[in-house]
């Protein structure tokens, strides 16, 4: 083959080397985000965001799969294998932007749920488990806040020590944060965070669909004319 296609041989291949690690990338904070909620959260809200970082994990790991494919197809210069590599991958993007429009979708909608079960749950802290006591007092902690809407909202005065900021240089010993509302800046920070690696990884995808397509045509055609 002459100077183009091995120029795109190799620029597939180490393309589809940045996607596989991309695709490592997506699976491990789905995973770091599905841990967060598991461990901290789900005490309290008797929700979790399990499903759609499942989801997300399984999509990052099949963009890695299919990525060392890629890989695969590049070097061997295997038409066949570039032809599936293109299917597969236009399909992970059309499955990447259904659970992306999808997450987007029922974001408010999720917010809204985990923050009336964080005020059932903040309204029963001195009735509650120590579990639930204890998932309280670990989000404040982790989340920086106090109460579901500040320090005010201990009305009987004692405002647990997990609402103290050791850090704080104000009048204030307390995070002065509501809990629900750093809440749901940790879902939209997290969900920003997935769904940007995922866009970008989407935008790379339409790349080698490009590129694998030509590359594979371009295999087929030499090998045809018996060059391969």
């Amino acid at each position: 083959m002459g100077f183009t296609s091995t120029t795109v041989k190799y620029v597939l291949f180490f393309f589809n080397f940045f996607i596989a690690l991309c695709g490592a990338t997506i699976c491990g904070i789905s995973i770091y985000v599905w841990k967060q909620d598991k461990a901290q959260f789900s005490d309290i809200t008797k929700q979790d965001l399990t499903t759609p970082c499942i989801i997300l994990a399984i999509a990052g790991a099949l963009v890695f799969l299919v990525a060392f494919l890629g890989c695969c197809g590049a070097i061997q210069e295997s038409s066949c294998m570039m032809i599936l590599y293109a299917i597969i991958l236009l399909a992970l993007i059309f499955l990447e932007a259904a659970v992306i429009g999808l997450t987007y979708w029922k974001k408010n909608e999720l917010e809204n749920t985990l923050s009336n079960k964080m005020a059932d749950a903040f309204a029963n802290y001195n009735s509650s488990p120590p579990n639930y006591k204890s998932s309280i007092d670990e989000m404040q902690k982790d989340l920086k806040c106090c109460g579901t809407t500040g320090p005010s909202y201990w009305h009987s005065g004692v405002v647990p020590d997990s609402c103290l900021d050791s850090s704080s240089q104000s009048a204030s010993k307390y995070y002065q944060t509501g809990c629900i509302d750093a809440f749901k800046n940790f879902i939209q920070q997290n969900i920003k965070t997935i769904i940007n690696v995922a866009l970008g990884i989407g935008i790379a995808e339409i790349i080698g669909v490009i590129f694998g397509l030509y590359y594979a045509s371009h295999i087929r055609r030499y090998s045809e004319r018996g060059y391969a």
